[in-house]
Formats: structure tokens, C-alpha cells, sequence
């Protein structure tokens, strides 16, 4: 079991950050995400599973912490504000007190790609979406596992091809793992949903 293990190299700065708002917004849509079964915690593992994220300017993001999907509200010591990433060798540099998710690279992959195009970026499990989408929606080879360089540069190549308002991956060697930027978190969620209904 190496889910929730983060891999990048991690420059933290151990400090409050204070995004009161943007808190606000990303507890609004990660209530929803919980509500769906997408963000949760695993009592058989005892591992939390699913993020979500925030842009906070052009090149920063506010994610949900390492380890936080047990609980039901998200504090500002439980996120995190990345404030610079580097794909080519897995470095990301963080401001918060708690670590970044341990996908905050495939975050960051997304909004890279996109040129700033993507606003927020959902990281959610399910298994029979998975299933269902597998090969259908774009989705990373089975040889790359989450939090590695070569998932974030196959994301970001991806998210850099796409001309619509959200984008889905499946996460091929990510068992039960999809990614979803989107132009706002609303868009990413309706994206999301509509997916569900068609199963």
C-alpha cells in the first residue's frame, strides 16, 4: 500500500497561511466530493483518499493537506499553499501547517498544461467510473504511478493538448484514481456528475 506516500521532493515552510476565502470555496466543494463518496477515508487502510485544489494567483495553488480526507471541514492548518513546483525534478515548495497533498504534482501538472487555463482540480476515487472509463476517457499508462514525474509530465501534456472547459483523466496506474481540472471547481464537479449519470 503506497497511497497517500508523498514522492516528490518537499520544501516546507512551516508557517499559518491565511485564505479564508478561497477555504471557503474549497470546503463548499469538497462537502460535495464527500457527499459522492469521491473524497473520504479508508478504514480497511486506514488512509485518506481524494483532494481538490484552488488556484490562488498565476502561478500558486491552495491544496487540501497529506491526510486529510477524514475530516469533514478543512481548517487553514490543513491545507497548503504551493507557491512553486518543478516537474522536471519532482520539487515542490509549500507554505502551510501541513504538508501538500501527496498529488500535488498532478495538480500542478494540470494547471502548467493549461496556462493557467484551469482554475481548480479535483483528485477523487471511484471504482466503477474507473472501470467504465478505462481507455475511454484519456487515461495514463499502467506502468506510471501517482505522484511520480512521469504521471505529472503525461498529465501535463494532456492538459497542454485541451481546448474544452474541464478536462478527465484516468489515472491508469492509479487504481480507482481520476484527475479533473477545470475552467472554475463547479465545472469540474457538473463534469463529474455527468459522468456518474451515464454509468
Amino acid at each position: 500500500m503506497t497511497e497517500g506516500i508523498i514522492k516528490y521532493v518537499c520544501h516546507h515552510q512551516q508557517a499559518d497561511i491565511d485564505e479564508a476565502i478561497q477555504l471557503k470555496e474549497l470546503n463548499e466543494m469538497r462537502d460535495k466530493l464527500i457527499e459522492q463518496n469521491w473524497i473520504g477515508y479508508d478504514k480497511e487502510h486506514e488512509i485518506g483518499f481524494g483532494n481538490i485544489s484552488l488556484i490562488h494567483d498565476a502561478d500558486q495553488f491552495l491544496i487540501s493537506g497529506s491526510q486529510t480526507g477524514h475530516l469533514k471541514q478543512l481548517t487553514n492548518q490543513d491545507v497548503a499553499l504551493v507557491t512553486k513546483v518543478n516537474l522536471a525534478t519532482n520539487e515542490l515548495w509549500c507554505i502551510g501547517q501541513t504538508v501538500a497533498s501527496s498529488e500535488s504534482m498532478t495538480h500542478a501538472a494540470f494547471y502548467l498544461g493549461s496556462e493557467g487555463f484551469f482554475n481548480a482540480v479535483l483528485h477523487i476515487h471511484d471504482s466503477e467510473l474507473w472501470k467504465q472509463y478505462f481507455n475511454v476517457l484519456d487515461t495514463t499508462a499502467e506502468s506510471i504511478e501517482y505522484g511520480t514525474p512521469e504521471m505529472a509530465m503525461a498529465l501535463f501534456e494532456l492538459a497542454e493538448e485541451c481546448a474544452e472547459d474541464h478536462l478527465a483523466v484516468i489515472m491508469g496506474g492509479h487504481q480507482d484514481g481520476i484527475l479533473i481540472g477545470g475552467l472554475t471547481a463547479a465545472c469540474a464537479f457538473n463534469a463529474l456528475l455527468s459522468l456518474a449519470q451515464r454509468t
